[in-house]
């Protein structure tokens, strides 16, 4: 059975970790264009960034300007879910799927990386 999680604006299904891999290895293979959402407690950031690595362990994302890369070591604690883009934002019609990536330590409020893949305009 599928496990709902309230996060911020709306929820998110659960995933396994190889479906969510599979997401993510299709983002690499075709060099899909992502928002990267930093949902943290503590703070907020976000950028804009494409798959450059992926292991069974590790996740690399450089940013689409060249600037900066975010590893992310995918440990045995890290969860992940199927994330809805909002449909309030400015730019949920151009927002194909999201993935989120939850944290250490567990807890309803944990931290999270939001991976959103969005159309590119032509």
């Amino acid at each position: 059975m599928a496990t709902r999680i309230k996060r911020g604006g709306g929820f998110v299904m659960r995933a396994g970790r190889d479906e969510a891999l599979d997401v993510v290895r299709k983002w690499l293979s075709e060099g899909a264009l992502l928002q990267c959402n930093f949902d943290f407690r503590g703070f907020a950031a976000a950028f804009r960034g494409r798959i450059r690595t992926l292991s069974p362990d590790e996740l690399r994302l450089l940013s689409d300007d060249k600037t900066s890369e975010l590893v992310l070591t995918l440990g045995p604690d890290v969860e992940f879910g199927y994330g809805e883009p909002k449909a309030s934002s400015e730019e949920a019609d151009l927002a194909v799927c999201g993935l989120v990536v939850f944290l250490p330590p567990l807890g309803p409020d944990r931290d999270a990386i939001i991976l959103t893949e969005f159309v590119e305009p032509s």
